[in-house]
């Protein structure tokens, strides 16, 4: 489980997302409302950015909670896209930061980053998804999470020429998910954020510059909005397209 965002729009410093704002990144980490399991996500958190002159992403990970780690030197660095994530380590994943979202790719349409919140090895699926892999792809997986074998499964698919959208919906619906399956995924390529909810909570904030999607709002602004449950998204900060998984 974890709670993550994602940020699309004008230069923004990364610390107005991540630290500053009154329920930011680094409070629904230690302190979330709507977490399903727990409140506390202690096990580590990454943050992947696009800077406004920069190729990207560059990305920062980390074991230690996001509220004890002093070692993000960039936080006043701006950034016109951003994802990031704390975690609460699902059973039996090893808290090492090579386990931490966002993890990052490179794809036929260029360099992606992901995070999941949530836990799809749940009832026995975890061979059927690593069977997904091939050779090439499993030997290339760093952790043992199944964040980055979902990952793997949507860069096996935009490599062969999918869309982003159905490239997620794909992953989605390899992990054939139940009532007992949460799994709020997110993918970026700096200029496009594309999401499912299931089972977990996932709110936007948009206005005609920006768009912000993130597990729990990160104020108390009315503009917040919940996207449906059980649903596939695709954002801009000109552009929401809603459909149903």
């Amino acid at each position: 489980m974890c709670r993550h965002l994602a940020y699309l729009g004008p230069p923004q410093p990364l610390r107005s997302l991540l630290w500053d704002a009154p329920h930011a990144l680094v409070e629904q980490g230690r302190a979330a409302r709507e977490m399903i399991v727990a409140t506390e996500n202690p096990h580590g958190w990454g943050v992947a950015w696009w800077s406004p002159t920069d190729g990207g992403p560059q990305r920062y990970r980390s074991a230690t909670a996001m509220w004890d780690d002093d070692g993000f030197g960039a936080s006043d660095r701006d950034a016109v896209a951003a994802i990031g994530a704390v975690r609460r380590a699902s059973p039996g994943m090893a808290g090492d930061p090579r386990n931490n979202a966002p993890f990052v790719g490179d794809t036929a349409a260029g360099c992606l980053a992901f995070s999941l919140n949530g836990y799809v090895f749940a009832g026995g699926r975890e061979p059927r998804l690593r069977a997904a892999l091939d050779a090439e792809r499993t030997d290339a997986l760093e952790g043992d999470t199944d964040s980055e074998v979902l990952f793997a499964i949507t860069r096996d698919r935009v490599d062969a020429g999918e869309s982003f959208p159905d490239a997620l919906a794909a992953a989605h619906a390899r992990i054939d998910a139940d009532d007992d399956v949460y799994a709020n995924m997110l993918l970026t390529d700096g200029a496009v954020v594309v999401g499912t909810t299931w089972n977990h909570t996932l709110y936007l904030f948009a206005t005609d510059a920006a768009t912000t999607v993130a597990s729990e709002p990160l104020d108390r602004a009315e503009a917040w909005h919940r996207l449906p449950d059980r649903s596939l998204f695709v954002a801009t900060p000109q552009r929401l397209e809603v459909f149903a998984l």
